[in-house]
């Protein structure tokens, strides 16, 4: 997974090419706030967000629950978009990690941010 900075993720988002997986982390919460909103709203269309937006507490994630949403495709939209808001990933067990990276699925955006 490569790292890219804000100015990177700006391009990302202007240009409407992303990557699979994001994580989102540092000082400032608004930022942080911010670019994972744009991820989103430019991944899933709002009038079919209630199908393809699954957002997630990281405190009491459940990796069982986002592979299931890992396994559906999505409804009348290009993309699926998972969110994980506070996911301690520096704490998440070697498993878990290999778990998150390795998905592949071309139509799913994973957000992590901390």
């Amino acid at each position: 997974m490569a790292e890219i900075f804000e100015n990177d993720l700006k391009l990302h988002i202007k240009s409407n090419e992303y990557s699979n997986l994001y994580f989102i982390y540092g000082n400032e919460p608004y930022l942080k706030e911010f670019y994972a909103g744009k991820i989103i709203e430019k991944s899933v269309r709002k009038d079919f967000a209630m199908f393809n937006l699954h957002v997630f507490d990281g405190d009491n994630l459940s990796l069982n629950d986002v592979a299931s949403c890992c396994e559906s495709l999505p409804m009348m939209d290009e993309h699926d978009c998972i969110v994980v808001k506070d996911y301690k990933f520096d704490k998440a067990s070697e498993s878990n990690k290999t778990q998150i990276e390795e998905c592949e699925r071309r139509n799913l955006f994973y957000v992590f941010f901390r």
